[in-house]
């Protein structure tokens, strides 16, 4: 019925097609749940009597999201721990809001949206609804984030214009991966330079957006507690090739051959 539907046919065609696909890889894939499932281009479907236990992780539209209950949409995929989401409308983020605190069973959160306070605050007000999270990836950050409702959280991945620290970070006792190196941050604070080796572990950053003041202060703590297992002439490394990025304007390549080039010319360490 809803195939034959006049309007939009030929996109729901091609939408019943995936939902066919997936669900006749249940004989396919491993017992375990492994498969991702990624419905972004089908939008709002009937809630469907099929069961899709076989998937693990979903990528879906808002809108699709939001046309199903969250009865039904447990009971068509028990075995979800990882959504994918974009944002492209900050305006629904409050039924959104609603519909996530409805799914305590995803552990894995990615949500992107345009770069800019509105997606920023909308993706706020998101994370706010799931302190079950254990890893969260945020696309499109521009604004402060808080992070200290999720005392699972294992891994925090942000890219975005994000210039401060996200709130929150240091007191969540399971976190052991930032990646931060697609945003923008300027400067560290300063409680982590005292402990926090797991964190340190687990940071990636631009070192090279850093202040200048700030990188050598962290270069310094690194190269001094050898606990931390970072390697210090690594991260001095990604700071010399990543500001010759910034300042020749070009691509990652280009600034690895400047960086060689230096190199070879005998300079190293701080000299660089």
């Amino acid at each position: 019925q809803w195939l034959g539907n006049a309007g939009g046919r030929a996109i729901r065609a091609r939408a019943t097609q995936l939902i066919k696909d997936a669900w006749r890889l249940r004989g396919v894939v491993d017992a375990q749940p492994s498969l991702h499932l990624d419905w972004s281009s089908i939008g709002a479907w009937p809630e469907l009597t099929a069961r899709f236990p076989h998937v693990s992780s979903l990528r879906l539209s808002v809108e699709g999201l939001l046309s199903q209950s969250s009865e039904s949409l447990m009971r068509q995929f028990p075995n979800v721990r990882s959504l994918e989401l974009y944002v492209w409308s900050p305006l629904q983020s409050a039924r959104l809001a609603e519909k996530l605190k409805t799914l305590p069973g995803i552990r894995e959160l990615l949500l992107g949206g345009n770069l800019g306070n509105e997606f920023s605050e909308a993706a706020q007000s998101l994370v706010n609804v799931m302190p079950q999270l254990e890893s969260l990836t945020l696309r499109g950050i521009s604004s402060e984030l808080d992070v200290s409702q999720l005392p699972r959280l294992r891994a925090l991945n942000v890219a975005g214009t994000l210039e401060h620290w996200p709130k929150g970070i240091l007191e969540l006792p399971r976190l052991e991966q930032v990646n931060l190196r697609q945003a923008n941050i300027k400067a560290l604070p300063a409680e982590l330079f005292a402990g926090h080796e797991k964190l340190w572990r687990g940071l990636d950053l631009n070192w090279a957006r850093l202040d200048a003041e700030q990188f050598v202060k962290a270069y310094e703590y690194v190269r001094d507690n050898p606990a931390h297992v970072l390697d210090s002439e690594q991260i001095l490394e990604r700071y010399s090739r990543d500001s010759l990025q910034i300042a020749m304007d070009c691509g990652s390549d280009l600034s690895s051959a400047a960086l060689r080039q230096l190199k070879a010319r005998g300079l190293s360490g701080r000299a660089l």
